[in-house]
């Protein structure tokens, strides 16, 4: 047998008849190069090797001589000559993996294949929502808005449309089919099935501008928009629910809020209605906007949010345009309507771009937590791989001696890495199986598509795919560096050592873990910071419930008054009940639009943006019920009634902006432009109260007393109101009582659900909690493959400095003195890494900006607690 790296002139082992001669020259051979491997972390053969375990290390063997002569497996490709005079044109192709899949007795694969799997599970239940909105041709889906023309930042986000406004548009602006839509609620009765549902109210072309072809019926004309036309499209979970899937839906009747209305359409299963893409509760009914003559000619309510359509050839721009200019064209046709300060702009938006702006920023700090994490495994795992094929440097110098060439010993190497990473795919489907719905259950259910979160077949093949994209990427480099140094070993060089890209590799997994841990610390931080926010009002105690009068009922505008008054007094009177009250937009769970206001004796110049508050109608007692602090003057009283003279509550931040050091206690102004008859007078100023959310800075806003609606309004008095309880005990056990109290009073009206304003608070941060979590999940992962990876290459540095620990033990060291040595080597690592993140977060941080309450990116006492994690 020649030297390692030269092939022999004759057969490597001579044919010998009785076979053992042959083997024992075979053994003698080997002998002498296990005596010389023996120190050496050795591995095995692939395709007919022996392993023998002998002190914790694999032994190579040549297979056995058979009977028919020596066959070297896994060297020389099938029918070449024992010369290598001849070689097949493509020898023994896919032979590797059955070697290759010997790799699932290593320690190696069996801490990389379940990190691949904990990887992949955690990615797939995020990437499961499709990546498309659920609407047809969506870049051609418009949503209109107007926005003052001193502010031209906020035109077009939630500006809203009085209906002459939506009509003139449509009427001027040919390039876009307009539709308006408006949420109310609906108490729903077919024979006995008494709900309360949430009800979309919209014109006609709304269907067809999103695209949205009944699969049954037909949708609403052009004439049932306007009212007097009781008729019902339902959505398919409804129709599924009250008429079992059945045909003759079409054409049944169903009462609506006391109405009787014809069933005429039914909607495909896939429709969603663009504001539930946004976080909105899901429409449940369709009815038609059924306007009057009456909102035809008042300009002055704007509640009618706007979708479009492009018709074709048009653009966003071109749309954008047109708009604009009918708006503008506003002020000089209604100059009673539109005064020079309330003149707006508009401008049309992409649907798309505007629903997917609120939840973009999070998706790609997920995207970029994922991305991390899946870096750290190719990290871990290439660390890994580089360790154990430098090991093997000599098995691959036996097997270019036996003949085969270095592609061959690539592809084995690589086959190994690519078994690796598709194992722990498989893993990672079964994790992700069976994780979703624990993903699921601490998700928000506010969260827009949750219920189309799920595995499917098309994220398992993209999974597939990037498993054998990392088992390539990762495994190829280290093949082809061992295949690289084998050889050179096996010519008589020196082994170059690739301690120093294993090194680079866990110094980058520490950078990566650093930059996770600080972003899921600065966010918990932001968490922390969001809980502490005063919300302005004492969430403890404080039971809340929705109360809608039934349309049927024809209450006037008196007897609806009267109707939440009894409410509230036969409620306080039950036993247990502190304090009632009644709002029209609870805190934290709704939004209120503003209102035009004009202080009396202040004059506003043209151009100057208009003054105006958001606002609230409440009823006496509401103050103390919600625990809001009450800082001067007096609270609103059963007094502030139709006959009193206009009183109004308004909090610190309208006397900041409109009355900065003055005394707004007696101070008058009106409301709208020119809606009402008579002004309201400042009675009292409350604390700021968070009313959109708790990170959201609080907004001019003002009280009204639910008793004086319609002395600043023509239109009727407010029907739907949240009542407010606080108990002096566990406010929950006052749900039934209050029950029975609404249905004495209104047998016909259905309650909303009862939730305590604990739980309120908790739903309103549901969100940042989630991400929290997530990242928080990311970030240990990461944090425990880091380890993992430091600890490899920390622990495989021992292991080829054994004989010279054992010297400096010989000569004297202590132990605790190798300690440090092999601590200082870890220290080295996680310190060079840490630098890296800390550079890598000065470009990163930037994006975790707009998610941070409280806490700036560059938090230092952040930065030093994940430092030293």
């Amino acid at each position: 047998m020649g030297g390692l790296g030269e092939q022999p002139a004759g057969p490597l082992l001579p044919h010998h008849a009785q076979g053992g001669a042959g083997a024992r020259v075979g053994d003698r051979e080997l002998g002498t190069l296990r005596r010389r491997r023996r120190a050496r972390p050795a591995n095995h053969l692939s395709g007919g090797a022996h392993e023998l375990a002998e002190d914790g290390r694999s032994r190579v063997l040549l297979p056995p001589q058979g009977r028919g002569g020596a066959r070297r497996r896994d060297a020389l490709p099938p029918g070449e000559g024992a010369g290598g005079a001849r070689r097949s044109r493509h020898p023994a192709r896919g032979s590797e993996a059955p070697g290759a899949a010997r790799v699932r007795r290593h320690r190696a694969t069996q801490g990389g294949v379940p990190r691949r799997a904990r990887d992949i599970g955690a990615r797939r239940p995020r990437e499961a929502p499709p990546l498309r909105l659920p609407l047809p041709a969506a870049e051609r889906r418009l949503r209109g808005g107007r926005g003052p023309l001193a502010r031209p930042r906020d035109r077009g986000r939630d500006g809203r449309l009085s209906v002459p406004e939506l009509l003139d548009y449509r009427a001027r602006v040919p390039s876009v089919q307009l539709a308006g839509h408006a949420s109310s609620e609906a108490v729903l009765a077919l024979g006995d099935q008494r709900m309360r549902l949430r009800a979309l109210n919209v014109t006609s072309g709304y269907f067809e501008v999103l695209g949205a072809n009944p699969v049954l019926g037909r949708t609403f004309a052009a004439e049932e928009e306007r009212e007097g036309h009781p008729v019902t499209i339902l959505p398919h979970a409804l129709w599924q629910k009250l008429f079992g899937g059945a045909a003759t839906a079409i054409g049944a009747s169903v009462t609506v809020d006391g109405t009787p209305c014809t069933v005429v359409g039914v909607l495909p299963a896939w429709f969603v209605a663009p504001d539930e893409l946004s976080g909105s509760d899901p429409s449940e009914i369709f009815l038609p906007l059924g306007y009057s003559p009456a909102d035809v000619a008042f300009r002055g309510s704007h509640f009618l949010r706007t979708v479009g359509r492009l018709r074709a050839g048009a653009s966003v721009t071109e749309a954008s345009a047109a708009l604009d200019a009918v708006a503008r064209s506003f002020g000089a046709a209604y100059p009673d309507s539109y005064p020079e300060r309330m003149r707006f702009a508009a401008r049309a938006v992409s649907l798309s771009g505007d629903l997917t702006r609120a939840v973009r920023a999070p998706l790609l700090l997920l995207f970029g937590a994922v991305g991390a994490v899946l870096l750290l495994v190719c990290a871990n795992l290439a660390v890994l791989l580089l360790a154990r094929a430098e090991s093997r440097h000599s098995e691959l110098a036996i097997r270019a001696a036996l003949g085969a060439g270095s592609g061959r010993l690539v592809r084995l190497l690589v086959t190994e890495s690519l078994l690796l990473s598709l194992l722990g795919g498989a893993g990672g489907a079964i994790l992700a199986a069976l994780g979703v719905n624990v993903l699921l259950s601490l998700a928000p259910s506010d969260l827009p598509r949750l219920g189309e979160v799920a595995v499917r077949l098309p994220v398992l093949g993209f999974a597939l795919a990037v498993a054998t994209a990392v088992g390539l990427a990762v495994g190829l480099v280290p093949a082809l560096q061992a295949v690289r140094g084998g050889l050179r070993d096996a010519a008589g060089r020196t082994l170059v050592s690739r301690g120093r890209l294993r090194r680079v590799l866990v110094v980058s997994e520490v950078a990566l873990a650093l930059l996770l841990l600080l972003g899921a610390g600065l966010l918990g931080r932001s968490f922390s910071r969001l809980l502490d926010v005063d919300p302005g009002f004492d969430p403890r105690g404080v039971l809340s419930v929705s109360v809608t009068l039934p349309e049927e009922t024809k209450r006037s505008n008196e007897e609806a008054v009267r109707f939440f008054r009894d409410l509230d007094t036969r409620v306080a009177a039950l036993p247990g009940v502190v304090a009632v009250g009644s709002v029209q937009g609870l805190p934290l769970a709704s939004r209120r639009g503003d209102l035009n206001i004009e202080i009396e004796g202040r004059e506003q110049h043209p151009g100057e943006a208009r003054d105006h508050a958001d606002w609230q109608v409440v009823t006496p007692g509401y103050v103390r019920a919600m625990g809001m602090r009450l800082l001067r003057g007096r609270d609103l009283s059963p007094s502030d009634d139709a006959q009193a003279p206009g009183a109004v509550l308004v909090n610190e931040a309208l006397v900041r902006r409109y009355f900065p050091g003055e005394d707004p206690i007696g101070k008058r102004f009106t409301l709208g432009a020119g809606s009402g008859p008579g002004k309201v007078t400042v009675v009292g100023i409350v604390a700021d109260v968070r009313q959109a959310s708790l990170d959201a800075d609080p907004k001019p806003e003002m009280y009204l007393p639910h008793a004086q609606f319609t002395l600043w309004t023509s239109k009727a008095t407010v029907r739907s109101m949240t009542l407010a309880v606080r108990s002096a005990g566990n406010p929950a056990l006052l749900a039934g009582p209050v029950r029975d109290v609404i249905g004495s009073l209104e047998p016909r009206l259905v309650p909303g659900p009862f939730r305590t304003m604990g739980e309120v608070r908790s739903a309103s941060v549901a969100r940042p909690r989630f991400a929290l979590v997530l990242v928080g999940l990311f970030s240990g992962a990461a944090l425990v493959i880091a380890v993992i990876g430091v600890y490899g290459v920390t622990a495989y540095s021992v292991v080829r400095r054994t004989r010279e620990i054992g010297i400096r033990l010989a000569l004297g060291a202590v132990p605790s003195s190798i300690l440090r040595l092999v601590a200082r080597e870890g220290a080295a690592l996680g310190a060079c890494g840490i630098g890296l993140g800390l550079l890598l977060w000065l470009g990163a941080s930037r994006a975790l900006a707009g998610l941070l309450f409280g806490v700036k990116p560059m938090d230092v006492l952040t930065l030093v607690e994940a430092g030293a994690v």
